[in-house]
């Protein structure tokens, strides 16, 4: 008898000793709205000077897609206890996105594998 169980499929995180359990899926359909709190920052590291303010709403607009990314308050249980700095910020960011895309990824070429071989047994 063939047997089916659910394996998990979140991604599970550890920054800075905080677990976090994520849902790829999830992720990426916010990402739209990540895209654009992040464009924002292009947009201001384009200006000719770069103030303590520009750094600080940076640094938010970052923070808030990580709590976008890992939930509600994430950033500020990462950071609490350090100064928040653009760079930190930013390598968490890309962090995340890069576990996010790898975990699709995998998922996707194995249901391509399973699928290859679904393909050749159909064909004699």
């Amino acid at each position: 008898m063939a047997k089916f169980t659910f394996n998990s499929n979140l991604i599970e995180l550890d920054i800075e000793n905080h677990p976090f359990k994520i849902d790829a899926m999830e992720v990426q359909a916010k990402a739209p709205a990540i895209r654009e709190k992040m464009n924002e920052i292009v947009k201001n590291a384009g200006a000719e000077t770069l103030d303590g303010n520009i750094i600080e709403t940076s640094c938010k607009t970052v923070c808030g897609a990580i709590d976008d990314m890992l939930g509600k308050g994430a950033s500020a249980a990462v950071f609490a206890g350090r100064e928040v700095n653009f760079f930190d910020c930013m390598d968490l960011y890309f962090f995340v996105q890069s576990q996010v895309n790898d975990f699709t990824m995998k998922k996707l070429a194995e249901y391509e594998g399973v699928a290859q071989k679904t393909g050749k047994k159909g064909k004699k």
